[in-house]
């Protein structure tokens, strides 16, 4: 279960970190 929850967490990590980069593509766009 402990593995599991690491897992969950280091996902929504992944997806934070995505979505931080494809805000900062879409802005380097926009300048």
């Amino acid at each position: 279960m402990i593995l599991f929850a690491w897992h969950n967490q280091a996902v929504k990590n992944e997806s934070k970190a995505e979505i931080r980069m494809s805000l900062a593509t879409h802005i380097g766009h926009a300048l």
